[in-house]
């Protein structure tokens, strides 16, 4: 259906790379036309543009209630300083201040360099729309003609020290988002890497639509911070110390007397909130709050039902009802006064709260549509519920009007969001809320992370509720279960014996209980009970469990909600995993980057291989003095695991630059003893960012004449990308090999894993919430057999090769293709059991999970390997043992029994549920 409407606009694929044909020949060598517009022309349109464009939000952005957010300041100031992705992403719920934070960046950047603003609804969804648009505004305020071209003539315009920045506001505001992905592909893809950039907010729930398109994945700069999103930068609520800065300025503004309690904090963290409380009682002693739900009503009481306005809900009914009609968010303005009549239309709109106007871009027709989203669905769910007459309806019908809701909302999101407000209006009936809940609880992710946020948001700690959490807490999709830990927070901060169940949910059978606990404590705060909890979950057999304390920690250290000191004690731990669970917690963290190093300089130095392989991964992530974090990796170049070793290689390339002493390492890493380091080093040569290119051309020339063909074939490949002699392209990537040459396969295999996709910075793949580091290998292996080896002698010659292969995710990945290869049984017995003699254990594991998969009964050999495997030193491989056994059916035959029995005895708590 998109490709089809992609077809009659003109919009293909070809264009995208004409267009980038175009970028790359911009530039005085190569185009000696004279610019139409000279840069002070540009400078100053931006300016007016974006005046104008700031006029059309002033109901939403004051600039004197704005609160700074340091952290994502300073992800977008590093955002706009590198030139190796054109996008940047903003993302989070309705009423977090997306706006407000891209109005407040627009403004700030325009002081020094060119910007321009726009909202998704008032872009046309067709071909060249952004392009279209920015030609229209320039050409209007500067008196020249431009055409669709326009990005090249001002990218041409703008240097790369201070590029074009276009802000692109509520994108998913925009009609047709499949469409609006692939026009918005095509413009991040068409406009360059270096004097360009694009900034775009968008709705999290809506993010789909854009996330399966190529063009800007690829493009999307991956910011380093440890919020949870990976693909770009997380508006939430304001943080405590936001939240103290904020309340006194929206306090004098709106003149209220008071001070906000702890429960009415939580509710006012959340932006839209605060906004519409302050509404709601100005020029009053802000009551006692509880639940957002009495800021809605509040603000519906005074605004709506008690004005002296004459039936004035019933006119928002019916212009909520027409939008719902017209599956639009915004009426045209004839439309709206006649609804709300002329006197009513005209004092909303001077309030500025409730509903704003703009003019659509290219039409010139000016629209109406509601201030905040989150109002708007406040009011669409008051009006169906009444309308509708659902408080007449029995539990059947009740259903039916819930389904029908659910499915108009695939071509009206709005209702997304009203579905929450009408279950939230069934708070004081239980059963009926109960079922509801339920029925979200059967369906697909979005439907589900409904039903925590719905939770989250009840006053109850009924047995009931606590029993639908603890299903939303098992849940297959990591967001789903996190959410349902916030709920568990929420749930927990209202019951009596919370630290009990607690208790309770950390000692449950469920390795994803456990893990919901954990996170719950992240957003709950912390007493000595708390913390004695999470030290006892650090300890866990499961790494769900482990991750789910990181992240506690690092929260509660960056709400300054618990000190850095409580490490002390954890460093000495006996425990390993207790050790390893320190460092993923101090990620991105600038609480206190010297007490952070120091730790990491203690772990540096432990004795568990794992510990220290994590101290060489997350010490480039502390905010610390350089020269320190260079000393530790240093310290680590040394280890006698070439597995730590190779990952301070790939540390090395995620720094921001690579000084002198950063230099001395890799080149001592170029001349190690393994060629599979040196091979690293040639591969990270490409990405990685050099003080004095120099230092790159001597690393390069150095492995082009190692004695190992591989990291000849790396480096030679790394210095024909640089040069641009070989195009950064997958296609080519694949062509341009023998099928004949095992070893130039294998460099194949490495070009297509790089190419599918490189992070800016491994800590994005560390939240992508992967069990293994190994993200694409098992995509790059699958499209080298598919497009380059088509005889089974020779697969079987490849694979042989891949499942001894040097580099552990190459082996891991290789397990996982093995069941759909052209192979013999015997063969792909031969291959599993020697996988299971992997000194890696995420390879061990992946061998007998893939057992499963085969068809018909288990060889002897296998047989005896997951016996072998019983007495294996890590738990994750035991517990898959238990698994298979059950999942082969085996559990009554006589190895079956042996092995269960054995494993029921073992001394970790998974691996005896597995068994059982």
């Amino acid at each position: 259906m998109v490709e089809a409407k992609l077809v009659a606009l003109g919009i293909t694929q070809s264009y995208g790379t004409a267009i980038n044909h175009t970028e790359n020949q911009a530039g005085p060598s190569r185009d000696r036309r004279a610019p139409i517009l000279s840069e002070a022309e540009l400078v100053e349109a931006c300016r007016l543009q974006l005046d104008q464009a700031m006029k059309g939000v002033r109901d939403k952005y004051i600039s004197n209630l704005y609160v700074d957010r340091p952290a994502i300041a300073a992800e977008f100031d590093a955002f706009i300083a590198q030139r190796e992705r054109n996008t940047l992403l903003f993302l989070g719920e309705a009423g977090t201040g997306k706006t407000n934070l891209l109005c407040h960046l627009a403004n700030n950047l325009a002081d020094h360099a060119p910007v321009l603003f726009y909202r998704g609804a008032e872009l046309r969804v067709e071909r060249f729309a952004v392009h279209k648009a920015i030609a229209a505004d320039l050409s209007a305020l500067t008196g020249k003609i431009l055409g669709p071209d326009v990005l090249r003539e001002i990218g041409a315009l703008a240097s790369v020290e201070t590029p074009l920045t276009v802000f692109i506001d509520a994108a998913n505001e925009a009609n047709d988002l499949p469409l609006f992905s692939e026009v918005l592909g095509q413009l991040v893809e068409s406009a360059g890497r270096n004097s360009i950039r694009f900034c775009i907010s968008c709705r999290s729930a809506d993010w789909r639509f854009f996330k399966s398109n190529v063009n800007i994945m690829t493009n999307l700069y991956a910011p380093s911070t440890h919020l949870q999103l990976q693909e770009g930068l997380l508006v939430s609520r304001f943080s405590p110390a936001e939240l103290s800065q904020a309340w006194p300025r929206y306090a004098e503004w709106f003149d209220i007397r008071g001070e906000l309690t702890d429960e009415a904090g939580t509710i006012c963290s959340h932006p839209v909130m605060l906004r519409l409380a302050c509404e709601s009682f100005r020029g009053r002693e802000l009551p006692e709050l509880r639940r957002a739900r009495q800021v809605f009503d509040a603000y519906w009481q005074e605004k709506i039902e008690d004005s002296r306005r004459s039936n004035l809900s019933g006119r928002l009914f019916e212009l909520v009802l027409s939008m719902r009609e017209s599956k639009s968010d915004s009426l045209p303005e004839e439309q709206v006064a006649e609804i709300l009549g002329e006197d009513e239309y005209s004092i909303l709109l001077s309030e500025g709260v409730i509903l704003y106007v703009k003019v659509e871009e290219l039409s010139g027709i000016r629209v109406v549509g509601f201030t905040y989203e989150t109002f708007l669905e406040y009011v669409t769910a008051r009006a169906i519920l009444l309308r509708e007459k659902w408080s007449q309806l029995n539990i059947t019908d009740i259903l039916g009007s819930l389904q029908g809701l659910m499915t108009e909302s695939a071509s009206y999101r709005t209702l997304v969001g009203v579905i929450e407000f009408v279950l939230l209006r069934f708070e004081g009936q239980l059963d009926v809320l109960e079922t509801l809940v339920q029925m979200l609880i059967c369906r697909e992710t979005p439907w589900r992370t409904l039903a925590c946020t719905v939770i989250s948001k009840l006053d109850s700690t009924d047995d009931r509720i606590v029993n639908l959490l603890r299903t939303l807490s098992t849940d297959s999709e990591y967001w789903v279960r996190w959410l349902a830990a916030f709920a568990i927070s929420q749930l927990l901060r209202l019951h009596p014996e919370s630290e009990t169940l607690l208790e309770d949910w950390a000692s449950d059978g469920s390795p994803a209980t456990r893990e919901a606990a954990a996170n719950a404590i992240g957003h709950l705060g912390t007493t000595p009970r708390t913390i004695s909890i999470l030290h006892a979950l650090a300890d866990d057999g499961h790494w769900r469990v482990r991750r789910a304390v990181s992240y506690s920690l690092n929260r509660l250290f960056s709400d300054s909600k618990l000190t850095l000191g409580v490490l002390d004690r954890w460093v000495t731990d006996a425990s390993w995993k207790v050790r390893d669970v320190i460092l993923p917690s101090q990620l991105n963290l600038s609480v206190d980057p010297l007490k952070s190093i120091s730790i990491l300089e203690v772990l540096a130095d432990d004795i568990d291989e794992q510990v220290r392989w994590s101290t060489a991964k997350y010490v480039v992530t502390v905010p610390a003095p350089e020269e320190r974090v260079t000393a530790v990796l240093g310290r680590l170049a040394y280890s006698d695991s070439h597995w730590i070793r190779k990952r301070v290689v790939t540390s090395l390339s995620e720094i921001a630059w690579l000084g002198r002493s950063e230099v001395a390492i890799l080149e001592r890493m170029s001349a190690d003893i393994n060629p599979w380091i040196r091979w690293e080093v040639a591969r990270a040569a490409t990405h990685a960012r050099f003080v004095i290119e120099r230092d790159r051309v001597r690393i390069l020339d150095r492995l082009l004449v190692d004695s190992d063909a591989d990291v000849r074939a790396a480096a030679q490949y790394s210095a024909d990308l640089l040069d641009g002699r070989v195009p950064n392209d997958l296609v080519v990537a694949l062509e341009v090999i023998s099928p004949d040459e095992l070893t130039s396969l294998r460099e194949t295999v490495a070009r297509v894993r790089d190419l599918v996709w490189r992070p800016d910075n491994d800590s994005a793949v560390y939240r992508s919430w992967k069990v293994d580091h190994y993200i694409n290998f098992v995509t790059a292996i699958t499209l080298v057999f598919r497009e380059k080896i088509f005889d089974q002698a020779a697969v079987r010659k490849f694979v042989l090769l891949l499942i001894n292969d040097a580099e552990e995710g190459v082996r891991w990945a290789t397990t996982q293709v093995l069941p759909g290869l052209p192979l013999s049984r015997s063969d792909v017995n031969e291959l599993l059991c020697g996988a299971c003699h992997d000194p890696v254990k995420w390879v061990r594991r992946s061998a007998i999970e893939i057992v499963s998969d085969l068809p018909g009964a288990l060889s002897n050999s296998l047989t005896n390997e997951l016996e072998r495997l019983t007495d294996d030193p890590a738990p994750e491989v035991r517990a898959a043992v238990a698994q298979t056994i059950r999942l082969c059916r085996m559990e009554s035959s006589v190895a079956g029994v042996r092995i269960l029995e054995r494993l029921r005895a073992d001394k970790e708590v998974d691996v005896r549920l597995a068994a059982t």
